[in-house]
Parts: structure tokens; C-alpha cells; sequence
């Protein structure tokens, strides 16, 4: 089933850039009948989810992921693409609960490989909120140089200046 599982997100992601999401949907809904484990089926979900995000539908997208981690309520992948969904439609307090959440999930792994992107986005979150010294000590959690949000590269860097400078940003979701 693994191997199965490996071809049907090739496929979605060969058939998203072709922008044929219809077709990447039915491939999803054919292999989501036949499943075994919550796992797979979150996975699945997950990658209607991912359909959804390239089509531009951010609250499908939503509904889908919180399917997901109701079926697998351990699974970090789909906790970390909730959250990023969440601060895709500007649900910045919500993103911030479920990165709380996907931090606490990651340290009951060996390697807690979602924590420094979580911090990240609680930080980003937190400047959109203008809460910028929450926004400052979520930073200073985070390792990461850099990361894509809401379709931008954020550089460690610029996000910090614009925290401390208690800059803002015209936003879409303000």
C-alpha cells in the first residue's frame, strides 16, 4: 500500500501542475475507498488538502486538514500544513493554537523536525496580530533562516526587523 500511496502523490503533484485538479481528485477519492489505517487516510486527506491550496481554495483546504487530524490527531505533517492553512487565510490565532499543539506532538519523537517552523509561524502570526513581543520571543525559539508563507520568503532576517521595529504591513486578512 506504501507503494501505492508513493504513485498517488506523484500523480496529484504531476497532474496539479497540469492544473487538471479534477482528475488528481478522482485519483485521490479512488485510492481513499479502498484504505486500511487512519494514517493513510489522513495522508489522503491531506493530499486533497494540497489539491485544494493549488486551486486557491484556502477554506476547503481548512475543512479537509481538519478532517485529517481528527482521524489521525498524531500526525505532525498534517498538523504543520494545518497551520499553514490557517495562517493562509489570516486565522492567525487559531495557526498559533495548532503550531502550540504540532510543537508539544514533536517532542514525543526523536526528532522533533516541526518545532523550529512552528516557532516561525507563531512569530509571523504574532506580527500580524501587531503582538511583537510574543511575536520576538516565538523567533528567538526558531532556528530556521527563512520560510515560505502565504507565498513569500520570509528571511529570518527581514521578520525579525520588522518585530522589532514594530513595523506593519498592509495585510489581506486585516
Amino acid at each position: 500500500m506504501e507503494d501505492e500511496m508513493d504513485r498517488l502523490q506523484k500523480e496529484v503533484y504531476r497532474l496539479c501542475r497540469l492544473k487538471l485538479f479534477d482528475d488528481a481528485r478522482a485519483q485521490c477519492e479512488n485510492v481513499l475507498a479502498r484504505l486500511e489505517t487512519n494514517q493513510q487516510r489522513a495522508n489522503v486527506l491531506g493530499t486533497l488538502a494540497y489539491i485544494e491550496s493549488c486551486r486557491g481554495n484556502s477554506r476547503e483546504q481548512v475543512d479537509l486538514l481538519e478532517q485529517a487530524k481528527s482521524i489521525d490527531p498524531r500526525n505532525r505533517a498534517t498538523f504543520g500544513a494545518l497551520m499553514d492553512a490557517y495562517v493562509e487565510v489570516g486565522a492567525y490565532e487559531r495557526a498559533i493554537d495548532v503550531a502550540n499543539i504540532l510543537i508539544g506532538l514533536d517532542k514525543e519523537f526523536p526528532f522533533p523536525s516541526f518545532t523550529s517552523t512552528a516557532y516561525f509561524r507563531i512569530a509571523y502570526a504574532n506580527w500580524c496580530l501587531h503582538k511583537f513581543e510574543e511575536a520576538e520571543a516565538a523567533l528567538q525559539q526558531s532556528t530556521d533562516d527563512g520560510s515560505w508563507i502565504q507565498r513569500k520568503m520570509w528571511s529570518r532576517a527581514e521578520l525579525g526587523d520588522l518585530i522589532r521595529n514594530k513595523s506593519v504591513l498592509p495585510n489581506r486578512h486585516q
